[in-house]
């Protein structure tokens, strides 16, 4: 839509980082509800998405590098906690 009325586009969102331990709340009352969680978590030298319990289960402070006919799981060096997005989605094999 063009023209005075036209509604401006939003700005990108923000980056934000949150503490892990802020994430056991949701995760519980998830399983609460009876549902499961799926989450990124390490596994040989990896990071696979399977079925986490709680905050802990995540992979903190590691990042993977992806690069033609490369995979390693690296430590962040900005010093953030979290992982980044994926360029791919997340296979639903599980």
């Amino acid at each position: 839509m063009r023209g005075p009325d036209a509604v401006p586009a939003a700005p990108p969102a923000a980056q934000r980082l949150v503490d892990a331990s802020t994430l056991d709340v949701p995760i519980e009352a998830l399983h609460a509800k009876g549902f499961r969680v799926i989450a990124p978590t390490r596994r040989d030298n990896g990071l696979v998405y399977d079925e986490i319990e709680s905050a802990a289960d995540l992979p903190a402070g590691r990042t993977d590098i992806q690069e033609a006919g490369v995979y390693r799981l690296m430590p962040r060096e900005d010093g953030a906690r979290r992982r980044r997005a994926s360029r791919g989605a997340p296979s639903a094999s599980t």
